[in-house]
């Protein structure tokens, strides 16, 4: 599989979340939105790993293909959200986010060659990637809860407030985890730890963000600052996650950075 069929599993994809998000949405046949659901992940994994066979190295070097993979795990999120806590309006945001970078990847999908950089060649390669773009999918997925929150304080504010807060500190876990395996990296590639790559400050901006949302919300003493101030870091944090991820592509301060694809 390659680019040339991408555009087929993304429209197959797309068409099983759209339906499944309609029936979530008016809570009806919660099992047939649910295969559905299933359905579409399934052929995006089965393009991802038909890519990894046919490039004969991991599909994560470019943005496009990063890209794949955050569709995914964002549809995963949103799905297994749904599922536990029961908002139904998450698939269908999660498949509209979801679109926006199929639809990227339709109009330029950075194709690569099989071969990868030198630096890539290293054993911290796909766990650093796929642990970055795996909390990318489900901080992406709190992002919405925090917008939701904010939107209507009154809905299930207590319950909604606690998902949130799980939801961000799993994420925030994962990302942190994804900064040291990039380190460890980083010292075996070039020698050292932290080198103030435009990048690297980006993603540690990221998590200074989501650490002090949660901080935020051991602040009983202004209930007010708690609350909102804590979902005005996890938004804050969702953008600065989008600038770290590819945004500073388009950073002056970024034009030769180690890091830009």
């Amino acid at each position: 599989m390659n680019w040339n069929t991408y555009p087929y599993f993304a429209l197959a994809a797309l068409a099983c979340w759209s339906l499944a998000s309609v029936l979530a949405f008016h809570g009806k046949s919660r099992k047939a939105s649910l295969v559905l659901a299933s359905t579409g992940l399934g052929i995006l994994a089965l393009f991802i790993g038909g890519m990894w066979i046919e490039l004969q190295r991991p599909p994560l070097a470019t943005l496009g293909e990063t890209r794949l993979w955050y569709s995914f795990f964002l549809l995963f999120f949103g799905l297994l959200v749904s599922s536990l806590y029961r908002y139904r309006w998450i698939p269908a945001l999660s498949t509209l986010l979801s679109l926006v970078f199929s639809l990227r990847n339709l109009i330029d999908p950075a194709i690569h060659t099989q071969a990868l950089q030198p630096v890539l060649n290293s054993f911290w390669f796909v766990p650093h990637v796929i642990t970055y773009i795996f909390a990318y999918g489900l901080l992406a997925v709190t992002f919405l809860l925090s917008v939701y929150r904010l939107l209507f304080p009154q809905r299930k504010a207590l319950e909604t407030q606690a998902h949130i807060d799980r939801l961000s500190g799993i994420g925030s876990a994962f990302l942190l985890l994804g900064i040291c395996l990039g380190i460890v990296w980083a010292k075996q590639a070039w020698g050292n730890f932290w080198a103030w790559d435009p990048k690297e400050t980006w993603a540690l901006a990221t998590l200074l963000c989501y650490g002090i949302a949660l901080g935020l919300r051991h602040c009983p003493e202004v209930p007010a600052l708690s609350v909102k101030g804590s979902l005005v870091f996890q938004i804050l944090g969702f953008l600065c996650l989008q600038i770290c991820w590819y945004g500073i592509n388009y950073l002056p301060s970024a034009q030769g950075s180690l890091h830009a694809y």
